[in-house]
């Protein structure tokens, strides 16, 4: 398979990328084109490789290369989030052999892949990728996640929430919450805000809000692949989600609430209704099912994801397995500064979350 880059798409370029993405079974919107102008909005360089065979794409990767700390002109990874994008095992092996070759990578330190691949999907993908002489990034090779059937009615999601998430809802709407789409940017750096607030009380990193709101505006805004949904009340916004999809998927990118207010309203738990509107929306957009992106039903009280889960479970999602990111060290002089940066960050969270 020959692999093409590019710096960017042309017209014909583009349309042949995301046509081949719509007939993916493999598609995830994180792989979209438009996201390459928001990694840049980071201070990230994007690159476009397409593999063809006789003519005809087989596969399409966008890297995000993260600028080194360290070095001038050099970077730390080559992210490829939730991608590349592959439709089978013989196409990936081959792609993924001459993808770690490209010449972009060799002023990178490692390159990291995450693609959509789930459940018997991901057993194959570890394995290519394996043998391809990548490691598993993450403790295990797969993670879970929960998968809503979207196939269903309206009527037949909602009966398949717990009766708790359900009286949940309803009560939600006897206190006057609405919730709608947020189309402003002042709306959604409250949303961020909440979200912010989540991540520190979490000991997470904080999201950027120049590039956030630069996502929000080129992005989430238009409600086409993405939204953000907000419940409101009284005009005040007590919590949001944000969405992306693809042609099949929708996935669940983040959600935060306003505990102070939540509490107000006799601790109202808002996750059951503002997520079934998510799940109507993207059902309403053509998708076919919707990702949680993340859950465990086996995740024990101590573990820090147990709540999170716990409240995701009520929407009774069917536990599937997706392969977790791999990485390989594409320049060790690069690679092993920042290993060890990123080592100690991971001590320290783990010390902060005992």
């Amino acid at each position: 398979m020959q692999i093409e880059c590019f710096k960017s798409l042309d017209g014909p370029l583009q349309i042949e990328w995301e046509g081949f993405l719509e007939n993916s079974k493999n598609q995830h919107p994180r792989q979209l084109p438009v996201f390459a102008n928001i990694e840049k909005a980071e201070g990230n360089a994007c690159y476009f490789l397409i593999g063809r065979k006789e003519n005809t794409i087989s596969a399409v990767a966008l890297a995000s290369l993260v600028p080194s700390r360290i070095f001038k002109n050099k970077f730390s990874q080559a992210n490829i989030l939730s991608g590349p994008i592959i439709n089978n095992e013989d196409d990936f092996y081959s792609f993924i052999n001459n993808l770690k070759k490209q010449t972009i990578f060799k002023n990178v330190g490692r390159l990291n892949v995450s693609p959509y691949w789930l459940e018997e999907d991901a057993l194959i993908a570890h394995r290519v990728l394996k043998d391809a002489g990548f490691s598993s990034a993450e403790p295990q090779p797969f993670r879970k996640t929960g998968i809503v059937d979207l196939t269903r009615s309206e009527d037949e999601i909602f009966s398949a929430f717990s009766k708790s998430a359900r009286r949940e809802t309803r009560r939600a709407e006897r206190q006057e919450i609405t919730v709608q789409p947020i189309t402003d940017k002042s709306t959604y750096l409250e949303f961020l805000a909440l979200l912010n607030n989540l991540r520190k009380n979490r000991h997470l990193s904080e999201l950027d809000s120049q590039s956030m709101a630069f996502s929000f505006e080129n992005f989430y805004k238009k409600g086409e692949n993405g939204i953000v949904l907000c419940a409101l009340h009284e005009k005040t916004v007590i919590a949001g989600l944000q969405i992306y999809r693809s042609n099949v998927t929708a996935h669940g990118r983040h959600f935060a609430g306003d505990t102070e207010k939540l509490k107000e309203l006799k601790n109202l738990r808002i996750s059951p209704l503002l997520w079934l509107e998510g799940m109507k929306w993207a059902k309403k957009s053509g998708c076919h099912r919707f990702d949680l992106e993340g859950y465990d039903s086996t995740v024990t009280s101590d573990n820090s994801h147990y709540y999170i889960y716990k409240y995701k479970g009520e929407f009774s999602p069917a536990e599937v397995k997706r392969v977790s990111e791999h990485y390989t060290v594409t320049n060790r002089a690069l690679h092993f500064p920042g290993h060890l940066k990123t080592r100690a960050k991971e001590i320290i969270k783990r010390i902060l979350r005992r």
